[in-house]
């Protein structure tokens, strides 16, 4: 019986089953693995091997969304999976690729650190500007929804987004006007 605590679901699972069971959570299929060697396999990254494709359980909403059949995970047609997969190991996988990850997540953070301090600088006097002390409450799930969006849109397209300055605007008085 589940008690709305997984781990012990787990456990209790692998010592009744063993290493590998089957259950069903919402009239879906799902496979329960307790042993980490047997992921390996399963998590290798290859194109080739077709035998476990990581991928979201077909449902008709997939169809109605038309999401059925593209990309990776919602994609239930072999011939297209593969060549989507061979082209993420292309693009996405690559040093070159990672470098730019980094260099970006850099750049942009430190725009970001650009704009808290500016929102924090309204509301400072200027005693506490002189110390470089300065206090900012901020929503910082939003900030960092921001900070999402532009880091992918800028990896996809080697364009600038401002989705962050867009939102420094709507917060501050003073308007965006090229902080870095």
């Amino acid at each position: 019986m589940f008690t709305s605590n997984t781990r012990h679901l787990y456990l209790s699972l692998q010592k009744q089953y063993g290493d590998i069971c089957e259950i069903y959570i919402n009239g879906f299929r799902r496979i329960i693995i307790s042993r980490p060697e047997y992921l390996e396999k399963m998590l290798a990254p290859s194109s080739k091997d077709t035998t476990f494709l990581i991928r979201l359980p077909y449902t008709e909403g997939l169809d109605e969304l038309g999401m059925s059949g593209k990309g990776l995970t919602a994609n239930h047609i072999v011939k297209n999976w593969k060549f989507n997969r061979h082209f993420f190991n292309q693009a996405v996988l690559t040093s070159s690729f990672n470098y730019k990850v980094v260099e970006w997540a850099n750049k942009l953070f430190s725009e970001l650190e650009e704009y808290w301090k500016s929102l924090a600088n309204l509301n400072l006097s200027g005693d506490n500007l002189q110390n470089n002390d300065w206090i900012l409450e901020a929503d910082l799930a939003t900030w960092i929804r921001k900070f999402t969006n532009y880091m992918i849109v800028v990896l996809l397209t080697g364009e600038r987004f401002y989705s962050m300055a867009s939102y420094y605007n709507i917060l501050s008085p003073a308007k965006y006007h090229a902080l870095i």
